[in-house]
């Protein structure tokens, strides 16, 4: 299989990190690509043009990063990262949701204020996405003490989009998420995944 992302993209990190949970990560060449890239193939892949995309052996392309997500723990034979019904797959679900919308907004700013042409930024744009990854993380700062040594999808992807907002530093963690990421931060699909300091 064939991981279409950029080394930056907490989306495909996302996918990175779940692919070495299922234990398939020999399985998996990533290929780093620039979607702005005129030439760039990924369009041919996923006609909305976004990364990652998973091409599977039989070149079938499967995106967004959920479904990637879901269809790697499919395949796996070790304990599910999705669970398969009642409320804890609720939870999982909604936890993974949240944490995908903090990296929505961390790519938003990105975009706004490096992409986007200075004359047409919105200067209310940045402190909205700001206040909605506060938000999402107050949250999460009374989560994590619950969840004691679980690393399902939820945590997978909230490790991810807390992993951008301190390498972007664009909020301060409360003591229960600094605590956490730092003991999660050894786990080797973190470690392996980690992007390179700017």
């Amino acid at each position: 299989m064939k991981l279409l992302t950029s080394l930056l993209s907490p989306f495909g990190r996302k996918v990175h990190v779940t692919a070495i949970e299922c234990g398939l990560e020999q399985h998996l060449e990533v290929t780093n690509v620039n979607v702005r890239d005129p030439n760039s193939t990924v369009p041919s892949f996923n006609p909305l043009g976004k990364i990652p995309v998973l091409i599977l052996d039989n070149n079938e392309a499967l995106f967004d990063s959920a479904v990637i997500c879901e269809y790697l723990d499919s395949i796996s034979n070790r304990p599910k990262l999705f669970p398969t019904n009642g409320e804890k797959r609720w939870e999982q679900l909604k936890l993974h949701a949240l944490s995908d919308g903090i990296m929505d907004a961390v790519v938003q700013i990105f975009v706004e204020n490096n992409i986007r042409p200075e004359a047409v930024r919105w200067t209310e744009w940045t402190p909205r996405q700001l206040n909605v990854i506060q938000r999402s993380m107050d949250v999460l700062e009374n989560c994590v003490e619950g969840w004691g040594d679980e690393f399902l999808i939820g945590q997978i992807t909230s490790a991810v989009a807390l992993g951008v907002v301190q390498r972007r530093q664009l909020v301060k963690f409360g003591p229960k998420t600094a605590r956490w990421m730092e003991k999660v931060g050894e786990r080797k699909s973190m470690r392996e995944t980690a992007p390179a300091p700017q």
